[in-house]
């Protein structure tokens, strides 16, 4: 049985010329790549279809005849697309799969490649099972629902990318309200029939005036019984939305929230400052309370690191389960430990440092290992290799675990840029296939570092455009230090004395974290990863005080709510 959040779902869309796969063909495909909860890679491109595009469909993609004529053709695209699939576990997902399944497998067969065999999933399907009757359930309409903003809508990529992200939501709603754990009983919950469970109006009757008094703000709400007892704990960005969304329903999906519902005797809630306080406080009351009708997040996990061991001479990367004040540089929390190895492995195999752990002690006298003869390894061991030398390797390996911008993503497309312009498209080729493997492996947001030691910033969003108002997030070694809210004419003096005393104390970056540490970590991660862009984030990294304190002045003299520039916050 493999769990939900252990293999991987390739997300597809593609635009065509019409709508039948064996007459049309694909003009666009976008594939994202979902594993362990997260978007670990992308795949995009445009194909030649060697026939007309309609012109209501140009008018709907934005795709015309002029810009797929030079396009790759459908061979060498679809040769990519079918490595994504190498993994017999690889879920083929698609809203609408049926469509998208016979496009890409009619393509495969007439470009003499094999035919998917894939596991098929379709979000439009489960969709209907886990949202709510009146929901539309279209792409634009879930991504609306989740509040999932959508760029480049009706192209491949703006399609995949949402429906990536609302799967995701998907399959949390799934565990928790349906117990739904591994990919089986995934698969076949997608095509069971859709069962309604009729919600009783003696509830509504004896919550009604509570619900009137529910806030417009974030926070955590709890149900009770009659008993007192918890039911459930929740979280809201607007409690007056989420508690009376599930009173204005005549019935539900959910056999379990049914039957909770009609045990509700009782609501209260507790307001936050954002939607983030709400879900930090949401999972440490679930765990102290454990209710019974949240079925998940009811303790502690212990989640997966990948670990560089820089206090050693020779560093070696390795998998832990802990994070301690010794010296090395976590990068987590991951949530499959079949993710963390296979980035392990894969780092392993694609840089020359040790594959043994623990202390080195180096000496002349040893024969070199057995990875050392294939060029796996430079040998620390046996003194092939010094120090200095082999620290250049993990300040690689360093680059290819960040998404920052200076990473080795960005210097891979430079050289792949340099290759092209000078007509060597071999080796520009080549470059590009090491871009897609990489981006394969580990590939988040390019503002995000992923090392918890480098995870110090300061993030900023808009709390209310019509007050001009922002909020500040501390965020240091991937914990929430600090929140504010800021005026239109906000003195910063006291911020700075905060930003001062959470960065630039001198003291040590990673000490010891708690399992509840992580958990937040854990928390925040993912929440600032569903911003989607709509934040700006000042990081601390080689900045001396003065200058991070120069930016952040000038980002909030200059932030933009709405896509309109706002008068100068600070005198």
């Amino acid at each position: 049985m493999n769990s939900i959040w252990n293999i991987p779902f390739v997300v597809v869309d593609v635009e065509t010329t019409g709508s039948d796969a064996k007459k049309n063909r694909i003009t666009d495909i976008a594939c994202v790549i979902v594993k362990g909860g997260e978007i670990i890679s992308e795949y995009e491109s445009l194909v030649n279809p060697h026939q007309s595009i309609p012109p209501f469909i140009s008018q709907m993609t934005g795709i015309t005849y002029d810009m797929v004529i030079n396009a790759p053709e459908a061979e060498s695209v679809f040769s990519e697309v079918r490595e994504l699939f190498l993994d017999e576990n690889t879920v083929f997902t698609a809203h609408n799969a049926r469509f998208d399944w016979g496009f890409v497998n009619s393509t495969l067969d007439r470009e003499g490649l094999n035919k998917l065999e894939s596991p098929l999933l379709c979000t439009l399907k489960l969709a209907r099972r886990l949202i709510p009757t009146k929901q539309k359930k279209n792409v634009g309409s879930l991504a609306e629902y989740f509040g999932i903003p959508v760029h480049n809508r009706h192209r491949a990529m703006g399609d995949a990318s949402a429906t990536a992200k609302f799967l995701i939501q998907l399959l949390e709603i799934a565990e928790a309200e349906h117990d739904i754990r591994t990919i089986e009983d995934l698969l076949k919950f997608q095509n069971k029939s859709i069962k309604h469970f009729v919600a009783p109006s003696e509830t509504q009757k004896r919550v009604a005036a509570q619900l009137e008094l529910l806030p417009e703000s974030p926070g955590i709400y709890k149900f009770f019984d009659s008993r007192n007892k918890i039911l459930y704990i929740g979280k809201a960005k607007c409690l007056k939305d989420r508690v009376r969304s599930y009173f204005h329903f005549d019935t539900f999906t959910s056999k379990k929230i049914a039957q909770m519902f009609r045990q509700i005797h009782k609501i209260q809630w507790e307001c936050t400052n954002t939607e983030l306080e709400a879900l930090l406080l949401e999972s440490k009351l679930i765990k102290k309370h454990k209710p019974h009708y949240n079925t998940v997040d009811k303790k502690y996990k212990s989640y997966p690191f990948i670990k560089l061991t820089l206090a050693d001479e020779f560093p070696a990367i390795q998998t832990c389960n802990s994070i301690e004040d010794d010296g090395s540089e976590y990068y987590g929390p991951i949530r499959s430990t079949a993710l963390a190895e296979e980035i392990v492995r894969n780092v392993q195999k694609k840089f020359k440092i040790r594959k043994c752990e623990g202390k080195l002690k180096p000496s002349p006298d040893k024969k070199p290992s057995f990875y050392y003869h294939i060029k796996q390894c430079y040998s620390p061991c046996s003194c092939r290799i010094n120090a200095k030398d082999y620290r250049k390797e993990i300040e690689k390996i360093q680059a290819y675990l960040s998404g920052v911008p200076e990473g080795l993503i960005a210097q891979l497309e430079e050289q792949m840029g340099y290759y092209s312009e000078n007509l060597e498209f071999e080796k520009a080729e080549k470059v590009k296939q090491d871009i897609i493997g990489l981006r394969k492996i580990f590939a988040k947001d390019e503002r995000y570092p992923n090392s918890l030691n480098n995870s110090n910033y300061i993030l900023l969003t808009a709390a209310s455009a019509q007050e001009r108002t922002l909020d500040l997030f501390a965020i240091r070694t991937g914990l929430l230090n600090e929140h504010r809210t800021i005026g239109r004419k906000a003195d910063l003096t006291e911020i700075k004395k905060e930003i001062h005393s959470i960065y630039f104390n001198g003291q040590a970056q990673i000490g010891v974290f708690s399992k509840e540490d992580v958990d937040e970590i854990r928390i925040v991660s993912n929440w600032i990863h569903r911003q989607n862009g709509n934040c700006t984030t000042i990081f601390t990294e080689q900045k001396k005080e003065s200058e991070f304190l120069n930016e952040l002045e000038s980002v909030i003299r200059n932030f933009v709510f709405d896509g309109e520039e706002v008068e100068a916050f600070v005198d």
